[in-house]
């Protein structure tokens, strides 16, 4: 094999592993899909399966867990995954099963292996990696005990420690903190040698109980996970009219920290969000309003959203754009985020409701005859 060959981003392959997700990473940035070049690095992967080392494990499973073809690649790592779970830090635990759950990847005795490990060390990782941890369990379709007690723990985790009213004031969304005082993490099972290997020390592996260290948007990441916990947890108890008082106090709080954060700096909140949060952000009030029915105090913010949205839908419907690479993905991104809970809202229809589910409804509606053009720009192309 030719050592050091160089990276087009500067650094060096000199192993077939490290070419294998330099080309994982190349393909899919290009955004041109290629079945027959996707099928290439599969049968790269299968050959080397045994001499991927864990980092570029991690970078492999987070890239082809966003591709629908990435599944049989997923599925091919789980052996050797499973094999090195106990030599992997904390963060990268958690951010494989994230990885695995985005998939909606079944494998019952590798989730029962993942979510022991995560339920064990999850206050030693930071805030953003467990929220996006919970957010794809939020968005996922696998049914499995272990996957929904995770999401249970993280959220009484995460809720038990944001400081929301710092969130709100803009005291701590975004901002830079003093670190967490450092506990020694080796302590606790110093018998068990897997335990050793899992918590080598490394100062980003400290208890981390705010969020602090957190980008701009897991707020909206997490309200909207949140919400949509609250939601199914609403339904599954049918004999009761109203969500767990504990519930519905820490998502009025997360409702008002989002609120305030926009309104104390809507430049960096709304103007500056990404389509894909502000639909996660229309979805999460709109499941608020339904469970709480406090819509005169929660429309406010939804109708700063939905301007928003209408300007995003403005640009979709614009033609010039309809050509552009990658539109029919993005439009399928912001389906799927709005046709979330759409059959439970008009299974139990609330007559004060009822003009938000149609709002909603026309969205969907739009979006899908967008994607129909947009499908046949492709063709065309």
């Amino acid at each position: 094999w030719p050592q050091n060959r160089r990276l087009i981003g500067g650094g060096v392959i000199n192993t077939p592993t490290q070419l294998i997700v330099k080309c994982v990473s190349d393909t899919y940035k290009s955004k041109n899909f290629s079945k027959i070049k996707w099928d290439c690095i599969n049968n790269d992967i299968l050959k080397n399966l045994d001499k991927f080392q864990i980092n570029e494990i991690l970078k492999i499973v987070t890239i082809v867990s966003r591709l629908h073809s990435g599944k049989s690649i997923l599925t091919q790592f789980i052996p050797v995954v499973r094999g090195r779970l106990c030599s992997m830090n904390y963060e990268q635990v958690v951010r494989i099963m994230s990885s695995y759950v985005k998939a909606n990847i079944k494998d019952d005795l590798f989730y029962f292996d993942l979510c022991a490990l995560v339920r064990k060390y999850y206050q030693y990782v930071a805030a953003p990696p467990l929220i996006n941890l919970l957010f794809n369990i939020s968005m996922c379709n696998v049914k499995n005990d272990n996957i929904r007690c995770v999401e249970r723990e993280l959220l009484d985790h995460l809720t038990g420690h944001i400081n929301f009213d710092g969130l709100s004031n803009g005291c701590s969304f975004g901002a830079e903190s003093e670190p967490s005082v450092k506990r020694d993490p080796t302590k606790e099972g110093k018998n068990n040698s897997n335990a050793k290997k899992l918590e080598e020390e490394d100062e980003r592996y400290i208890p981390r109980t705010n969020l602090h260290d957190a980008g701009k948007y897991d707020l909206i990441l997490f309200f909207y996970s949140f919400s949509n916990y609250v939601f199914m947890d609403y339904f599954k108890r049918a004999e009761s009219s109203s969500p767990r008082e504990d519930f519905a106090q820490k998502l009025k709080r997360c409702h008002d920290a989002v609120n305030k954060a926009s309104q104390a700096n809507e430049q960096r909140l709304l103007r500056e969000s990404p389509p894909f949060y502000l639909f996660l952000l229309y979805k999460a009030i709109l499941n608020e309003i339904y469970i709480l029915e406090a819509e005169a105090t929660i429309t406010i913010l939804l109708d700063r959203v939905k301007v928003k949205i209408n300007k995003i839908m403005g640009g979709l419907q614009n033609r010039e754009s309809s050509s552009k690479k990658g539109k029919t993905n993005e439009i399928v991104k912001y389906i799927n985020i709005l046709q979330q809970n759409l059959f439970l809202y008009s299974q139990n229809r609330k007559k004060f409701f009822l003009c938000h589910f149609e709002s909603n409804l026309q969205l969907v509606k739009e979006l899908l005859s967008l994607l129909q053009e947009s499908n046949h720009s492709d063709m065309n192309r």
